[in-house]
């Protein structure tokens, strides 16, 4: 490894797990509990309007937000999404692009607002927790992307400074954590966003967008 990049950190779901379905339900169930009012019947409902902070999404479905709902949605995800992500997978290639940017000597991390205990489930699933040195999820940080607090504490963790890591990301929550951070952001097309109307101008901020996993790795290489 000749580049300066020392460290990728990844976040989840639409960059290494194809979820967006599972996200889909999470959010029907929202709205049969009562607490939104917005139900989506395709994937491509969801991606047009989704976004990385979980709170933003609930309040534009409908939600009336309180520390206590907030609590309360929390413990809905804490069981469905460990739950539902098993039925889903990575995206093709993603195990072994992970495998080879450990042999390449990067070192990788997680920074997630999905659910960590889901995460930790499917890179042990796929044979990579072990390359994978850390794995922050939503119960790990006080706020969401966009708030940068998740990617800083693993640069701080990783002992790296902001221009020895890369964050890939899939949505402009990811874009707006990575440069506040101060870290150069990869983003990922094939994944959420490829069911969107315009996510070539929703991701127009990161300093490069990708199309596939194989030229996500070769991007991670060349940067």
């Amino acid at each position: 490894m000749t580049s300066k990049i020392k460290a990728v950190i990844f976040d989840y779901d639409g960059v290494l797990n194809d979820s967006l379905d599972v996200i889909r339900r999470l959010y029907n169930e929202f709205y049969e509990l009562g607490i939104t009012n917005k139900y989506f019947e395709t994937n491509e409902e969801v991606a047009n309007f989704f976004v990385g902070d979980p709170h933003k999404n609930l309040e534009n479905a409908g939600a009336k937000l309180t520390p206590e709902l907030i609590k309360y949605c929390d413990g809905i995800v804490s069981n469905f999404i460990p739950r539902e992500d098993k039925k889903v997978d990575f995206y093709e290639g993603i195990d072994k692009m992970l495998l080879s940017l450990a042999d390449d000597g990067y070192r990788l991390a997680v920074v997630s607002n999905g659910n960590k205990t889901a995460i930790i489930n499917k890179l042990r699933k796929y044979g990579v927790e072990s390359v994978v040195e850390l794995v922050y999820g939503y119960e790990d940080v006080p706020k969401p992307k966009p708030h940068p607090i998740g990617i800083q504490k693993c640069l701080k963790e990783l002992n790296l400074k902001p221009e020895e890591a890369l964050y890939v990301g899939d949505l402009e929550d990811d874009i707006g954590a990575a440069k506040a951070a101060g870290v150069k952001m990869i983003a990922t097309n094939y994944g959420y966003l490829s069911y969107a109307d315009n996510a070539d101008e929703r991701l127009k901020d990161a300093d490069i967008l990708v199309d596939t996993v194989d030229e996500l790795y070769e991007s991670i290489k060349n940067a």
